[in-house]
């Protein structure tokens, strides 16, 4: 796996568009290269362990990324640790 990009900033949570609120989040999205070809990616990080607190039990969750982009996500721990299903796409709103 090697580190192809790393994500700083402030977002937004959404659950069923509704806007839960802002986190600081960093992400790491690492991609599998096999004989010189891209392969999957895997989108991992971590958000305010007091906002984890409250998020824990959720699904369904999507961070809004500064730079406009957005990923579904779910909570692992009440450390704050986040794992990201699917690519980033863009979603209007919030």
């Amino acid at each position: 796996m090697k580190l192809i990009e790393q994500l700083f900033g402030t977002g937004n949570v959404l659950k069923d568009d509704e806007n839960l609120g802002k986190v600081n989040y960093r992400l790491y999205v690492y991609q599998e290269i096999v004989e010189g070809e891209e392969g999957l990616k895997n989108t991992v990080g971590k958000i305010d362990s007091d906002k984890a607190f409250a998020l824990f039990d959720k699904d369904k969750l999507i961070l809004k990324t500064e730079d406009g982009r957005s990923i579904r996500f779910i909570v692992l721990n009440l450390e704050g640790d986040i794992k990201c299903a699917g690519n980033f796409f863009k979603k209007k709103g919030v």
